[in-house]
């Protein structure tokens, strides 16, 4: 499925997160991407292009890709001319231009669609990387939600929202009952050696695989999400001009 956010989501959940979260999540993308061997960026589903901005203030030349157009429209008003953003599809990453030196796509944005879909897009976005290029993933621990599912009552930004969580298979399914709206989302869920396999399969090895955004903290139950940083190897870059030989030769 295609999830779609409404702007009930937008509003109570994405407008309240906390400068200082953005601020530490950035922080670690510097860590992890340092200049000037991580120069050009592409940040796939960069919403309101609150990662885009901090890093294009840090000297970095970011590109955000988004399919929602309000927020894109917000990201574009709240920046400068040092970002680039484009209304396009995860799932066409190979048409866009390029290549780049780092690729980040945070706050569970990967696994929206079916399996084969999903490793297509990790196989876009390898090749979209230079040589030695990093990938940047932050996305939700499955055995996490494996352990906690069901329904439970939240209030968030003053409404109170009845969130209902169940996993089919290595899905999940997340229904969001607001007062007067609902969202509901699915994604395909992974553990640490299932994405760390899925991304070797396209010539990605895994750097770092941590949770809050700290490199010592390792992904656990604890903690509902997970950050993996991956690097192009070479002998994927290898593969790619083979491959571009062979097209040519035949």
């Amino acid at each position: 499925m295609l999830n779609t956010y409404s702007p009930t989501w937008f509003t109570t959940f994405m407008d309240t997160i906390a400068p200082t979260q953005t601020q530490a999540e950035v922080e670690f993308l510097g860590r992890q991407l340092p200049q000037p061997q991580y120069s050009t960026v592409l940040d796939v589903c960069c919403g309101s292009g609150r990662h885009s901005r901090l890093l294009a203030a840090q000297g970095y030349r970011v590109t955000g890709i988004d399919v929602n157009v309000p927020s894109l429209e917000k990201a574009r008003t709240e920046s400068d001319n040092r970002v680039t953003f484009i209304e396009h599809d995860m799932r066409a990453i190979d048409k866009l231009s390029g290549p780049f030196d780092a690729v980040i796509n945070l706050w569970q944005s990967f696994g929206h669609f079916d399996e084969a879909t999903n490793a297509d897009i990790i196989r876009q976005i390898a090749h979209k990387l230079n040589p030695k290029g990093r990938f940047v993933l932050d996305i939700y621990f499955r055995a996490f939600f494996e352990k906690y599912q069901g329904e439970r009552t939240v209030e968030r930004n003053g409404i109170v929202i009845t969130e209902n969580k169940t996993m089919h298979g290595n899905h999940l399914i997340v229904r969001l009952d607001y007062p007067n709206d609902y969202d509901e989302f699915e994604w395909q869920l992974f553990t640490p050696d299932e994405i760390s396999q899925l991304a070797e399969r396209f010539g990605l090895q895994g750097v770092v695989a941590c949770s809050g955004y700290d490199e010592t903290r390792t992904p656990s139950l604890n903690n509902p999400r997970m950050q993996l940083v991956f690097e192009k190897s070479p002998w994927a870059c290898h593969s790619e001009r083979s491959e571009r030989f062979a097209s040519r030769s035949t």
